[in-house]
């Protein structure tokens, strides 16, 4: 079969398919020089790959990272990395790639008007200050109800 498009040698190299193939090489100690290497060696040693998935996802966890699977129940009930959390919010305004001023949020109002916050000015942003005045709450203030 013939592939509908190949990517030139340059934009082949800069992919994230390519990092992760070179983080995997340096794991398993020996070339994985093409996907069907890398294909093997995930197979052959599924606990490195994974290991190397989870540390190469640049995903903002916490906890030790055991073996990726902590027994051998069939898909979709084996457990991923028993102990390790992942704050989904943290990881998305992480925004592994993308640029300090792209969008984060874009809130629409009635009358159409946008506000757009970018990534940066997210991260910068007061949420107890950007919300209208509430209030007293009957155990503590908004302040101490607020996390990122």
């Amino acid at each position: 079969m013939t592939p509908l498009w190949t990517p030139s040698p340059a934009r082949a190299a800069g992919t994230h398919l390519t990092a992760f193939a070179r983080a995997a090489a340096a794991a398993a100690g020996r070339p994985l020089d093409d996907y069907w290497a890398l294909h093997a060696w995930s197979v052959a040693e599924p606990d490195a790959f994974w290991q190397t998935c989870l540390r190469e996802s640049g995903l903002p966890y916490r906890g030790a990272a055991g073996a990726p699977a902590h027994d051998d129940a069939p898909m979709p009930d084996t457990r991923w990395f028993a102990g390790v959390t992942v704050n989904y919010a943290e990881a998305l305004l992480a925004g592994r790639g993308a640029a300090e001023d792209a969008p984060a949020i874009i809130a629409t109002n009635e009358a159409a008007e946008d506000r757009v916050i970018s990534r940066a000015g997210l991260r910068l942003a007061r949420f107890p200050d950007a919300l209208p005045p509430a209030p007293p709450l009957p155990h503590g203030d908004i302040n101490q109800r607020i996390a990122v």
